[in-house]
């Protein structure tokens, strides 16, 4: 799964609760093909990557992150439940 193109096509919007970011929905971009073999889906909520909770400046890092290591943990949110998604961000 490549890290860039995964962030790239997330396509994520703010999520703010009481006046603060709770997390970033998916609004896929260019079909959403990469977020989908992830078995993410349009409308889940990005909370947290690897355990750590996500700021705007987290968010501009996570590229290089994820870019870093063989795999990552993404908490979101579905339908009302959370959920977690480990994803292999290894490039073939």
């Amino acid at each position: 799964m490549d890290a860039e193109r995964l962030v790239a096509e997330a396509g994520l919007r703010v999520r703010e609760q009481d006046g603060r970011v709770t997390g970033y929905t998916l609004i896929p971009r260019a079909g959403g093909r990469t977020l989908r073999a992830a078995g993410l889906q349009s409308g889940d909520i990005l909370l947290a990557v690897n355990g750590q909770d996500l700021d705007a400046e987290r968010l501009a890092e996570l590229p290089r992150e994820l870019a870093g290591r063989s795999s990552a943990t993404l908490t979101i949110e579905r339908g009302g439940e959370r959920q977690t998604i480990t994803l292999n961000t290894e490039t073939p």
